[in-house]
């Protein structure tokens, strides 16, 4: 590995930590969201405490810079590092996004992040990737689009083999979907005191929450 691996490498999960959502929270509104709403550092709880617009310019930053950046700047239109760079750039700035230097690693759930590593990685399979959200968002009677992020996030892999993609790609996205849930499965451990079980289990892995009932859940911490 050349140094012009290890530095891209090095930038991807510095850039990765940058807490986007916290410090839009921190400067527009001067809210902790690590002790607001649902505690989690990412856009939905950004959204929920601020506005949808103080959330665009963190869906940017968090999407192209985060997510899509990394990977670019390894692909043969600027360093043309090999594939295995490729793959650990995008896996540390997923993981800084998820748990974060700054935070005490605390983060996201690595959405946005995920989507513009997905976007780089090949075009084909983010349309597919997002394509199968938006189906399952505005045709099921289920109207949770974390349950929808997840199901296409498992997903990930099977699309790479449909579209043909190279193992290498496919062994990638497998550990990204990997760090996604492992993300929630591991998160509000230190919010709540539910006693840990099979149904808390499948709660946090399809709908990112410790109950069934989003708007009690959201809504639970949310300073007066």
């Amino acid at each position: 590995m050349d140094i012009n691996s290890i530095i891209i490498i090095f930038f991807s999960f510095l850039i990765g930590s940058i807490p986007s959502a916290y410090i839009v929270g921190k400067k527009l509104k001067s809210i902790d969201l690590t002790k607001k709403g649902s505690r989690n550092t990412g856009v939905s709880n950004l959204t929920q405490n601020t506005t949808l617009y103080a959330s665009v310019p963190v869906i940017f930053f968090d999407l192209f810079i985060k997510g899509f950046l990394p990977i670019f700047l390894c692909s043969d239109s600027i360093f043309s590092l090999d594939v295995n760079t490729k793959i650990l750039c995008g896996m540390v700035s997923l993981i800084g996004h998820n748990w974060s230097i700054f935070l005490n690693f605390k983060g996201g759930r690595g959405i946005a992040t995920l989507v513009g590593i997905i976007l780089a990685i090949d075009y084909n399979l983010f349309v597919i990737f997002t394509g199968i959200i938006a189906i399952g968002y505005l045709f099921s009677p289920i109207k949770d689009s974390a349950l929808w992020w997840i199901i296409s996030t498992i997903c990930i892999p099977l699309y790479t083999i449909i579209l043909d993609l190279s193992i290498e790609i496919t062994f990638f996205t497998f550990m990204l979907s990997f760090v996604i849930i492992l993300k929630r499965l591991l998160s509000n451990k230190e919010q709540t005191k539910t006693k840990f079980n099979i149904n808390l289990l499948l709660l946090r892995l399809f709908f990112d929450r410790d109950i069934y009932d989003r708007n009690k859940w959201i809504n639970r911490n949310i300073e007066k």
